[in-house]
């Protein structure tokens, strides 16, 4: 497990650089430090082995299958990797460019989406953050919803900026990566319809009825018999081995604390865009808390919205003054070393393919 530990003191390092305000960082310096983390991020998930996690095995069956399956009914479910894994096979390349493909979209439209919404010293606490709740996750392991949830992201923010032809075009391209990001659709509606998200109100009437609400949809699931699509059935009957629910139960609790602080401290103050980014997140918490009682339903609705989950956790640095926000900091990196060692369980020794 050493590499792992090696990169996580690297990803610190370069969030404890941006953060250095002094003029021994230049901001020069600053781009190329990200420059070079973008690049070790997306080398170190595309040229990992098939034994690192648990999902390479079966992404290299089905990349191996596709010269003799050709394009059938299943390539529609997913026929942005049907598409990449073709144009690979066709150019005779491995499964190595697969897997250093993917990570290049996931990690290059996250650094997209950072530069058009936050300076060069968020950026560095952005990829901290995620680095450590989620790029074992989706950069290593969940390809196919990292890449669409990297796309999916970048085009709520070309919605936001009014750039609808770029976001649209974003948006179905992320649908042909992973059919989950359609949970941002409806917060491309209210954009498009220039929807202010001005109301704390609708939060907290939206949290109160996800608590009372989760057993009903306990219930309503098993009413209408979910379990028998072939789609759902893995995550209903518990197929998928949760490895951690109690980082995922502290993942909530944190977010929950967070938001109700924001809504009654920093509320007033926020931007359309800051304001949007709490209602996706709050939309995240609803849904988890709703399906809470499916531990793997509810951790795959709540990764869908990962990139505002932690762009949301960087709005306190933008208001706080210090010594709150030295106080803010360290519980920051903090939170991020403990998902780091909880995220560590589903991966195995890293080796190169």
């Amino acid at each position: 497990m050493v590499w792992y530990w090696l990169l996580y003191a690297y990803v610190t390092l370069i969030a404890f650089m941006g953060l250095n305000s002094s003029k021994l960082v230049t901001l020069q310096a600053k781009r190329f430090n990200l420059l070079m983390l973008s690049t070790v991020l997306v080398l170190f998930a595309g040229l990992k082995g098939l034994e690192v996690d648990n999902d390479a095995v079966n992404y290299s069956a089905w990349f191996d299958s596709i010269p003799d399956t050709g394009f059938s009914a299943d390539s529609l479910k997913d026929p942005g990797f049907f598409l990449i894994g073709s144009f690979l096979q066709y150019a005779g390349l491995s499964i190595t460019w697969l897997f250093v493909g993917y990570a290049l979209i996931m990690v290059f439209f996250k650094m997209k989406l950072l530069l058009r919404t936050k300076e060069i010293a968020l950026i560095g606490l952005f990829f901290y953050l995620y680095f450590c709740r989620f790029y074992f996750v989706h950069e290593m392991t969940q390809i196919r919803a990292g890449a669409g949830i990297a796309l999916a992201s970048l085009a709520s923010v070309c919605f936001y900026r009014k750039e609808n032809a770029k976001a649209a075009l974003l948006f179905f391209a992320a649908l042909s990566f992973h059919l989950s990001v359609i949970l941002f659709a409806p917060f491309a509606v209210l954009v498009l319809f220039n929807y202010q998200f001005k109301s704390k109100g609708i939060l907290i009437l939206g949290l109160f009825l996800s608590f009372i609400g989760a057993p009903l949809v306990s219930n309503l699931m098993l009413v209408l018999k979910l379990d028998e699509f072939e789609r759902l059935s893995p995550y209903l009957n518990q197929a998928y081995e949760l490895s951690s629910i109690s980082i995922f139960s502290s993942y909530l609790i944190v977010r929950l604390v967070l938001l109700i602080y924001i809504l009654f401290a920093f509320w007033d103050r926020l931007d359309l865009f800051n304001r949007q980014l709490v209602y996706i997140t709050t939309a995240g918490i609803c849904a988890q808390v709703l399906l809470i009682h499916n531990d793997v339903f509810a951790l795959r609705f709540s990764e869908v919205f990962s990139v505002f989950d932690v762009l949301f956790f960087l709005i306190p640095f933008s208001f706080l003054k210090k010594p709150m926000l030295t106080a803010y900091t360290l519980a920051f990196f903090l939170l991020g070393f403990v998902f780091f060692t909880s995220s560590l369980k589903i991966m195995g020794d890293y080796i190169v393919l």
